[in-house]
């Protein structure tokens, strides 16, 4: 799925793609693909534009320069397991009626399904609805996909602001 393509690249003299500041990031631009010819922007994309050079200004002394996609950028999405006391897969008092626990070393989201939240939505949700264990597990993995979706973006949205001028490393950890 490549709904979310973080544009990270970091200088390597040795990379096959080479930083492109004109975009306001570090996009790639391939110079061995012939580029298809460039159409005139909008006043809307020409303005989506200049408030992403406001937002992201590069440094323009790296334009050109040889870069490489980092691994961020390759491994964007965290993996997500579902955790719980129940079938044994959360250790007691870890995560005691807590969310998540996101680990950045191996990129994965720990996410507690014994989370008192998620589990009055799931009972919110399956009022009214018959009994039928069907019809249950389908509410219950739809309510755990949408707490999935949400940590997850979130996780990607803490990521984006690392290493930025308005958040260091050690606001992110907090």
């Amino acid at each position: 799925m490549d709904l979310f393509n973080p544009r990270r690249y970091w200088l390597n003299a040795k990379g096959k793609d080479k930083v492109d500041t004109k975009r306001g990031d570090h996009k790639a631009a391939k110079s061995q693909t012939a580029k298809p010819a460039a159409k005139e922007a909008t006043e809307v994309e020409k303005a989506v534009q200049k408030r992403t050079m406001k937002r992201k200004s590069p440094k323009a002394a790296d334009a050109g320069q040889p870069a490489d996609k980092s691994l961020e950028s390759q491994n964007a999405y965290p993996k997500t397991v579902w955790i719980s006391s129940d079938d044994g897969t959360r250790a007691k008092g870890f995560l005691e009626d807590g969310a998540a626990a996101y680990l950045p070393e191996q990129n994965l989201l720990q996410i507690n399904r014994d989370f008192s939240v998620f589990a009055d939505t799931i009972a919110y949700c399956r009022r009214g609805f018959a009994a039928d264990e069907s019809v249950q597990k389908v509410i219950r993995d739809t309510v755990h996909s949408w707490y999935e979706q949400a940590l997850v973006e979130s996780v990607l949205g803490m990521r984006a602001l690392r290493n930025g001028k308005e958040w260091s490393d050690r606001d992110i950890k907090r």
